[in-house]
């Protein structure tokens, strides 16, 4: 350390007392511009109240992702059943929008995916045909004026209460 001159010429002891003056006094002005710092080997506390509300605050956060991620996993077959079947009977319509015709009875919804052959067949017009919640397969029709699009429920039983149809619509007249 650097000595003012007048300290130079004084003896050991005096210079040490000196140096200790100077670091107190560099101390003192330290604490009181706050350049203070906690003692080695002690944690903040407000390091810990930080972690703490972060803490709470997180897990509030969890919790509520937590219950949305269940209510979504909690439909009821039903409402998948009939969710799907709009998601066909859209595929349906756009399929006869754009081949001039619904797919045929033979082949049913299967033409959805594939191509049968026709020229403005935009598929595919679904990624993937499932069975309904209760594994069997949607049942697909054509009556004269009417498309059928239903699943057979939870009985599998067609004809039952239990069945979940898509609404009949008619037949475009108009076709392309």
């Amino acid at each position: 350390m650097n000595l003012p001159g007048h300290l130079t010429g004084k003896t050991a002891t005096d210079r040490k007392r000196a140096k200790d003056q100077i670091r107190k006094s560099a101390a003192r002005e330290r604490r009181t511009i706050g350049g203070r710092q906690p003692p080695i080997g002690r944690k903040p506390v407000h390091l810990v109240v930080i972690l703490g509300v972060m803490l709470v605050i997180g897990g509030m956060y969890l919790v509520s992702t937590q219950q949305q991620n269940h209510s979504t996993l909690t439909r009821t077959k039903a409402e998948v059943c009939m969710d799907e079947l709009c998601t066909l009977r859209i595929a349906i319509e756009r399929f006869q929008e754009d081949c001039g015709g619904y797919p045929s009875i033979s082949t049913g919804i299967t033409n959805l995916i594939v191509n049968p052959g026709k020229k403005n067949w935009q598929g595919p017009y679904v990624s993937l045909l499932k069975n309904d919640p209760w594994g069997k397969a949607y049942v697909y029709g054509l009556n004269s004026n009417t498309v059928i699009l239903m699943s057979m429920g939870p009985d599998g039983i067609r004809d039952t209460g239990d069945d979940f149809f898509s609404e009949d619509w008619e037949l475009h007249t108009s076709l392309k």
